[in-house]
């Protein structure tokens, strides 16, 4: 978890949620780019090492309840699992 737009490290406006994974020779840049155009939340991306990395960015600006950022949770959850099963197929 990277928190963003924090002053004096305190009242964050966002925060981004990323996963790696070990590259392995089925992992492209093609394949990146098919996730990203077809899915609406999750940004699929290789690293220069290879390692394929999804991120999602969460807002926090003007405040957010405790419900919505579990909610962004549990959306982060999902969007794992179906991309662990994109990376298989």
């Amino acid at each position: 978890m990277n928190f963003a737009g924090c002053k004096d490290n305190r009242n964050c406006n966002s925060i981004q949620l990323e996963a790696t994974w070990e590259p392995t020779s089925d992992n492209t840049l093609a394949q990146m780019n098919t996730w990203n155009r077809t899915k609406m939340v999750g940004t699929a991306s290789l690293n220069s090492k290879g390692n394929v990395a999804l991120s999602m960015w969460v807002n926090l600006r003007n405040g957010v309840s405790a419900e919505n950022l579990h909610d962004s949770f549990e959306w982060w959850e999902f969007i794992l699992g179906d991309f662990k099963d994109f990376l298989s197929e």
